[in-house]
């Protein structure tokens, strides 16, 4: 019984005192523009009953959240230039 109160608590002291490795690279995201237009073209493909190209954006997606490079691009300021 002593065992099992010791685990639990570590347990939830563990959880309380780390941050989620997976949570932030997507919660300090400087520009998540591009990652929102994504999502809302998956939610207009979607109520238009369009549903090869909800799979083909939700494939994008995910290809883009699993690649932390990527989600680095994605979500980068761009810098505009004059043309002179």
């Amino acid at each position: 019984m002593y065992v099992a109160v010791v685990l639990v608590v570590g347990r939830f002291v563990r959880v309380i005192v780390r941050t989620p490795l997976n949570n932030a690279k997507i919660e300090n995201l400087p520009n998540a523009d591009n990652l929102l237009r994504l999502f809302q073209d998956i939610y207009v493909v979607r109520e238009k009953r369009h549903f090869y190209l909800e799979s083909r954006l939700y494939g994008k997606l995910l290809f883009i959240v699993r690649s932390p490079d990527t989600v680095i691009r994605w979500s980068r300021y761009r810098v505009k230039m004059k043309d002179d």
